[in-house]
């Protein structure tokens, strides 16, 4: 099968069903990262993080065909891991504005422009990328609690109402559980945690509290990403390369591998119908936002760190 690509601001791979090779390009001195994309409700925008004004990470969001580039948040500190409500009325983040310490991380909301800017906990630790469930009444996220014996953080899943009320503790585990992710119905959340020294992709029941594994294998595999219908999983595993996207098809557990050498880190994100996955790769050593249909093909870049300067 001949694969074509064309680079004219944007890369497309034009050949359903093949995996995409992320083509390597010469890194500019002049660039910035973009990471942590996440479509809008409705799919029109991709809401995501970037370097390109400031040193550290800021709040953006860009319309789906890569233009009409916006900032959100002004803030010092590491504004990351952005997702929207349902509704799309509100937007919640993460950002460590109110302490010194890059380690104490709150969690925050604000309205899709930017404005009324509020602490929706107050915690201690470093508490990030906050989840909504598909009715938008909760919001799952991760709590890191810092080791200085080992130099690292210790991480548990924890639940809040969308008003950051009601917190409630998820996982308590001698191993780390992260990345959340709602099926539909909210009555399941799928997460990575790594009991056997290797991150495995895991089920949580929240009625029942209990786990299962959701995939077994020998690889490193990271931030689940439920698909709308529930039918899918993407994720990311180092299993054929050092981090790449896949979708696993819940009914016939079928792997299908969508990037080749991409370097993806971060959830992936999915379009309202299920066809798209905004994720952020880094095949040219400055991580890019880039959507992709679930098929493997129209893979498309939607920002350009290695050629702006800040």
């Amino acid at each position: 099968m001949l694969v074509l690509f064309l680079l004219v601001g944007l890369l497309q791979s034009v050949v359903a069903h093949e995996r995409v090779f992320l083509p390597q390009q010469p890194i500019s001195s002049a660039k910035y990262d973009n990471e942590f994309p996440q479509f809008s409700p409705d799919s029109r925008h991709i809401i995501f993080a970037s370097t390109r004004d400031d040193a550290d990470y800021d709040i953006y969001t860009i319309n789906v065909d890569g233009s009409g580039t916006r900032r959100l948040t002004h803030s010092p500190g590491r504004d990351a891991h952005p997702y929207y409500l349902p509704s799309g009325k509100q937007v919640v983040f993460q950002s460590p504005r109110d302490h010194d310490n890059e380690r104490e991380v709150e969690l925050y909301s604000m309205k899709p422009d930017g404005k009324a800017q509020h602490r929706l906990i107050a915690r201690d630790g470093f508490n990030g990328v906050a989840v909504p469930s598909r009715d938008g009444k909760k919001i799952a996220y991760m709590r890191g609690t810092w080791n200085d014996a080992n130099k690292n953080f210790h991480w548990e899943l924890f639940l809040i109402d969308s008003d950051g009320t009601h917190e409630q503790q998820l996982t308590n585990n001698a191993w780390n559980s992260q990345v959340a992710s709602w099926f539909p119905g909210d009555r399941e959340i799928a997460f990575y945690a790594n009991p056997g020294g290797r991150d495995q992709l895991f089920v949580l029941n929240l009625e029942s509290g209990s786990v299962r594994k959701l995939l077994v294998s020998d690889a490193n595999d990271h931030a689940p990403s439920v698909s709308p219908d529930g039918k899918r999983v993407a994720f990311t595993s180092d299993r054929d390369s050092d981090s790449d996207l896949y979708v696993l098809e819940l009914s016939s557990r079928k792997i299908q591998r969508l990037t080749t050498n991409a370097t993806v880190r971060g959830q992936p994100g999915w379009s309202h119908d299920g066809r798209h996955i905004v994720f952020a790769g880094a095949s040219t050593g400055v991580y890019e936002v880039y959507t992709i249909r679930t098929d493997g093909s129209e893979l498309k870049r939607l920002t350009h760190g290695t050629e702006g300067a800040r």
